[in-house]
């Protein structure tokens, strides 16, 4: 089934990072940030005018932990997020409060990894609002650097046919050396892939273009050692994951 990770961000000036054989560390230039100076009527009525995103993920995901980054450019830091609520809904009309997180203050450092956010629980959604309540005591604007979210496609019995999670597969897993990803039914565009181990640490990394039904990514771990890995597959804030299983 095709999906669409789509931002509506009337408010807030989206860019991208890139970050070589590091993918969680963040650049500190501001211009690889999320910034709002202006507040807007939130879709969430509840808020009324606030400085907020809005994340429409095409189809009902069910959605489980985040990691957050705040905005992390030098001199730029105190437009960072302190606190923040999120909201999400199933139909962009209905809204549910999931929690209230406070952020640290970015370190303006190369070398910064984000932090855990708020975990979903395995609620459905389609619609996520994160909505910043206050700043790190910029005068006006309030930003973030990227959320990541932890995502699976929802099952549904609208129909007779449930929609399961096949848009990843891997076989054969486990596997000796060599295992092959296979993405179907996914929306064109470049995704970001990563292969972790048991510590977290990334074995693998690189990007996939995917501009057919199928594509097919093959993968060569004979230079690691015997183990669990998680493969990761991303796609602006939306994040897919499979567990590896490498034997010998």
């Amino acid at each position: 089934m095709k999906y669409m990770l789509s931002f509506y961000s009337m408010i807030l000036l989206i860019s991208t990072m890139s970050a070589q054989q590091f993918p969680d560390r963040h650049s500190t230039n501001f211009a690889d940030s999320w910034t709002s100076c202006v507040a807007t009527e939130n879709p969430n009525k509840v808020r009324e005018e606030s400085h907020w995103i809005m994340y429409d993920f095409g189809n009902e995901y069910t959605l489980q932990g985040t990691t957050l980054w705040n905005i992390n450019g030098y001199e730029h830091t105190d437009k960072g997020t302190q606190e923040l609520v999120i909201d999400y809904s199933i139909d962009g009309q209905d809204w549910t409060e999931l929690a209230y997180h406070t952020m640290a203050e970015g370190p303006a450092s190369s070398f910064y990894q984000g932090e855990e956010g708020p975990n979903f629980g395995g609620v459905n959604a389609r619609y996520v609002i994160i909505t910043s309540l206050s700043n790190y005591g910029h005068e006006t604007c309030h930003g973030l650097s990227e959320v990541r979210f932890q995502a699976t496609i929802a099952t549904t019995t609208d129909t007779e046919e449930l929609i399961a999670d096949n848009s990843l597969t891997v076989s054969p897993n486990p596997f000796n050396d060599l295992t092959t990803i296979t993405l179907s039914d996914m929306e064109s565009g470049s995704y970001s892939y990563s292969v972790t181990d048991v510590a977290g640490k990334v074995v693998l990394n690189g990007t996939v273009e995917v501009s057919a039904d199928k594509v097919i990514l093959p993968l060569n771990m004979a230079n690691q050692t015997s183990g669990s890995y998680i493969f990761r597959l991303q796609y602006g804030a939306l994040t897919l994951s499979k567990k590896l299983q490498l034997m010998r």
